[in-house]
């Protein structure tokens, strides 16, 4: 099982994705440093034994889901500032 890097806590944080549809691939850093672990690719997703198959992209929403039940605490404040799309990779 993959190890998820920390989301510090009252602290701002630059999370970049990129989205390789021809490559199948999304790629994620956190301040600037890959998180391979973070990587999804047909192949290895840390899914099922299924391919991983990246949907057609042709709407961007900007905000935060979470996936698990049970956290603590059981809500979070999330503030999001400074959002940039681009072709290529910005940078943090």
């Amino acid at each position: 099982m993959p190890r998820w890097p920390p989301v510090a806590e009252d602290t701002w944080q630059c999370f970049e994705w990129k989205i390789d549809a021809a490559d199948n691939r999304v790629a994620v850093w956190i301040d600037g440093v890959a998180n391979p672990e973070l990587t999804a690719s047909t192949s290895d997703h840390g899914g099922n034994d299924v391919p991983f198959v990246l949907p057609t992209v042709d709407t961007v929403k900007i905000g935060w889901q979470l996936y698990q039940g049970g956290t603590t605490p059981g809500e979070f404040d999330l503030w999001i500032d400074d959002i940039a799309l681009s072709s290529k990779r910005l940078g943090c």
